[in-house]
């Protein structure tokens, strides 16, 4: 029963390094977006990218099924690095800088180096359905098996309907 649910989203993800590119940031983007505006709906959230908050097993099932929803996006990649180049450079210049953002990293990049689309659905997006937990999910694809508003909230990538998809 959805009213015996006690949390009103849920939300684990990794806080992944630069060089897994703009997909891997808006991981934890979600989170951090999601956690400032469910205050002011006054939402009950349980939401980490820290790894000690890391659930596995039958306890993330248990996890899925006391919340009402659960936050996700599309699985993948959108950047290649073969050699590792990408995270050599990277890496050099977090060491001049450590604070600079994402957005500063990607400015000293070469051009088209996070322009790659490598997404999919997950495990994670079908726990979510064997749970009967609604998913409020970031635009996508998602291989053409889920579809935004019959299978899931769609949130734009840029969040600008967030306060409408919670």
């Amino acid at each position: 029963d959805i009213n015996s649910r006690t949390v009103d989203i849920v939300y684990r993800a990794n806080h992944l390094p630069y060089w897994f590119g703009s997909c891997g940031q808006l991981k934890h983007q979600i989170a951090d977006v999601v956690i400032q505006r469910a205050k002011q709906h006054e939402l009950i959230i349980d939401i980490s990218t820290r790894s000690e908050d890391i659930i596995l097993g039958d306890k993330w099932f248990e996890f899925l099924a006391s919340s009402k929803a659960v936050l996700g996006c599309e699985s993948g990649s959108s950047v290649i690095d073969w050699r590792g180049e990408i995270k050599t450079r990277i890496e050099a210049l977090l060491k001049n800088d450590p604070n600079q953002s994402f957005e500063q990293i990607s400015n000293h990049m070469p051009e088209g180096w996070d322009d790659h689309r490598f997404f999919a659905i997950s495990p994670r997006h079908f726990e979510a359905i064997i749970t009967k937990t609604c998913m409020v999910l970031v635009e996508g694809n998602y291989e053409g098996i889920l579809e935004a508003d019959k299978h899931y909230i769609k949130l734009k990538r840029d969040f600008s309907n967030l306060d409408e998809a919670l």
